[in-house]
């Protein structure tokens, strides 16, 4: 498990278990995690936020990044996760995702 710590307003910081994290979305300018029980904005960039993650979150879109451990099925078009959500996969981003969830197979859901 790890925590990050994400500014979530002027002088408001937020700190997440990483393990809480579904999904995360790219907004203009800002970016939304989807936890379990709630999400929130972070004014932070995509990048600073995926950086910050460790390999059981994956690109699929250039919108969209994944936490694997919550996926529960996916197409080469969609990805569908526990908490219902289905998340589109962009075609830059499909075979490397597909390939990573093959490879990962076994550890998805640790």
């Amino acid at each position: 498990m790890r925590s990050l710590l994400l500014k979530t307003g002027r002088r408001t910081f937020h700190s997440i278990s990483s393990d809480d994290i579904l999904y995360i979305e790219r907004l203009k300018g800002r970016v939304r995690i989807f936890l379990k029980n709630k999400n929130i904005r972070v004014n932070s960039t995509f990048l600073n936020v995926f950086e910050q993650l460790d390999k059981r979150f994956v690109q699929c879109h250039r919108r969209f990044i994944v936490n694997t451990s919550y996926v529960i099925e996916f197409t080469t078009k969609r990805v569908n996760c526990a908490d219902g959500s289905s998340i589109p996969i962009g075609q830059t981003y499909k075979d490397e995702f597909i390939e990573y969830m093959i490879n990962n197979h076994d550890s998805i859901g640790e």
